[in-house]
């Protein structure tokens, strides 16, 4: 777990690390939705677009992931399992 000492770049890193394990886990699981979903951006203009998306975001995350993970180095451990338990029921 995070130590609570962490504060500034450290703590930056650390929610980055969470962030990336998180998004692989969840790519992990869907893979199969997503491997027919990349086929279907490939074989229909329709459907192009698809493919930029995810580019476009982890690009606005990056470029402005100080303001996203600013204030998650203020919450405490039980609101962070709150917010993981959150996202794994949605």
């Amino acid at each position: 777990m995070q130590p609570a000492a962490l504060h500034g770049p450290q703590a930056l890193r650390w929610n980055t690390a969470w962030l990336a394990i998180y998004t692989a886990a969840c790519a992990t699981l869907f893979l199969n939705p997503l491997r027919e979903l990349f086929r279907l951006s490939l074989s229909s203009d329709t459907y192009s677009h698809i493919l930029v998306v995810p580019l476009i975001s982890i690009g606005l995350i990056y470029m402005e992931r100080k303001a996203v993970f600013q204030n998650t180095a203020r919450l405490s451990r039980n609101q962070k399992w709150q917010a993981l338990r959150f996202s794994i029921r949605c």
